[in-house]
């Protein structure tokens, strides 16, 4: 028995078959090469279903990240960090973006689905436009002639 197969067979006994038992058994990956438990090597075209399209274990990105959760690995959006506001900053600046449109970052389909319905209820006296990237993520409201409210 080959060590995918041996994975397949813990995998099946483990899991629940909602997509069945998957054909390939990936253990490392270095930029867009993975390597399979039976030592064959694959360019990785899909890791972008996985949101991992950066590319695997790439110096600066193990970096980045180690720093990162050596300080908070994760925090909810009830809470403030520096490093969100940062990105946002950063956002709105390569956006060249005019006062009073505001990114708005969602942790979750459901979050952003949410907010979308938000921004779509509230009352029609100015211009609403919801940006929505391909499935997660940031959420660009502009409204017209004052803040974003994101109640």
């Amino acid at each position: 028995m080959t060590s995918t197969q041996t994975l397949q067979k813990r995998f099946a006994a483990a899991f629940m078959p909602n997509y069945g038992v998957p054909p390939v058994a990936i253990i490392r990956g270095q930029g867009c090469r993975v390597t399979d438990a039976d030592g064959r090597e694959y360019l990785d075209l899909i890791a972008g279903i996985a949101v991992s399209s950066l590319g695997h274990a790439h110096p600066a990105l193990v970096e980045a990240v180690s720093r990162q959760v050596a300080e908070v690995a994760h925090t909810s959006n009830l809470f403030l960090h520096e490093r969100e506001v940062e990105l946002a900053e950063r956002l709105l600046a390569l956006l060249s973006s005019p006062g009073g449109t505001a990114p708005n970052h969602n942790e979750s389909a459901t979050s952003k689905n949410s907010t979308t319905t938000k921004a779509a209820q509230n009352p029609v006296d100015h211009d609403v436009k919801v940006m929505i990237d391909g499935g997660r993520g940031w959420v660009r409201r502009r409204r017209r002639g004052r803040a974003p409210s994101w109640a």
